[in-house]
C-alpha cells in the first residue's frame, strides 16, 4: 500500500528529488571551491617556506665551496636560528654518509634518513618535503648535494629543516573555518532548493488543480496558458484541446 503523500519519503516525489539534486550539486560545488582554496593556501605557504630554505641552501653552498677561512663560518650558520617560532636546523652530511656539522639537537628531532633521498639526483638539485619531527612539530625540509672544497671534498649533502608549526596552525584554522562555511552552505542550499523547486512546480500544480476541477458543468472553462514554461505549455494546450473535444461530445 502506497504511503500517504504527507509521509512519503522525499525521493518519492518529483519536488523532493529536485531538491535533493539541487542540494547535492550545490554541495559538491561548494566542496570543490573550498578544497581548491585550501590547496591554494597550502601551496602558497609551502612556496614561501621553500624560498627561505633555498636562500639558506645558497648560503651554505657558498660556504662549503670556499676555502678553509670561508668554511669557518659553518659553525655560525648551523647554529644561527635555533630560537624563535621559525627555528632553522642545518646539517652537512659528508660523502661517507656521516653528519659532519649540524645544529645542536637536530639528530634527536629529525634524522638523516627523514630527508628526501638524493639517489640519482644531480648536484644542486633541491628536494623538498614536509615531516613531523620527534617533538611533534611540523617541519619543511630541504635536501641537496653540492660540491665542496677542502676536507669536505668532493661533495656534501646539505639538509635544512625549518619549523613550520605556525603555518600548520594557520592551515588548521582555515580548515575549521571552511568546515563551518560548508556546513552553513549546506543549510542554505536546502532552503534555497526548497524555494526554487516550489516556484518551479507552481505551474504544474496549477494544471493539476485545473484537471481536478473538470466536470460536465465546467467543460466551457479553459486552462490559462499565460506564463506557463515551455515544457508545460504544450501540455496545457493539449489539455484545452481535450476539453474542446469533450465539450463537443456532450453538446
Amino acid at each position: 500500500q502506497a504511503l500517504p503523500t504527507t509521509f512519503a519519503a522525499p525521493w518519492r516525489s518529483m519536488s523532493g528529488r529536485l531538491v535533493l539534486w539541487f542540494i547535492g550539486a550545490s554541495f559538491l560545488l561548494v566542496m570543490a571551491v573550498s578544497t581548491t582554496l585550501y590547496l591554494g593556501v597550502e601551496a602558497q605557504t609551502h612556496w614561501i617556506d621553500d624560498q627561505l630554505l633555498e636562500k639558506r641552501f645558497d648560503t651554505m653552498r657558498l660556504i662549503v665551496e670556499s676555502n678553509a677561512e670561508g668554511q669557518s663560518w659553518i659553525g655560525h650558520e648551523v647554529s644561527e636560528d635555533m630560537e624563535g617560532p621559525r627555528r632553522v636546523f642545518v646539517r652537512l652530511v659528508s660523502a661517507d654518509g656521516r653528519a659532519h656539522d649540524e645544529t645542536p639537537n637536530m639528530s634527536a628531532l629529525i634524522g638523516i634518513a627523514a630527508f628526501p633521498s638524493l639517489e640519482g639526483v644531480a648536484n644542486d638539485v633541491m628536494r623538498r618535503t614536509s615531516v613531523l619531527a620527534a617533538d611533534g612539530r611540523h617541519y619543511r625540509v630541504l635536501s641537496a648535494r653540492t660540491a665542496a672544497a677542502g676536507p669536505l671534498a668532493p661533495y656534501v649533502t646539505v639538509q635544512i629543516a625549518m619549523d613550520t608549526t605556525l603555518d600548520e596552525v594557520v592551515r588548521r584554522r582555515y580548515r575549521e573555518g571552511l568546515f563551518w562555511v560548508v556546513l552553513a552552505a549546506l543549510g542554505l542550499c536546502a532552503v534555497v532548493g526548497q524555494l526554487v523547486v516550489a516556484r518551479a512546480i507552481r505551474p504544474l500544480k496549477r494544471i493539476t488543480a485545473a484537471t481536478s476541477g473538470v466536470t460536465t458543468m465546467t467543460l466551457d472553462q479553459r486552462l490559462d496558458l499565460t506564463g506557463l514554461p515551455t515544457e508545460l505549455y504544450e501540455l496545457g494546450s493539449q489539455f484545452n484541446t481535450m476539453l474542446d473535444r469533450l465539450q463537443t461530445a456532450y453538446l
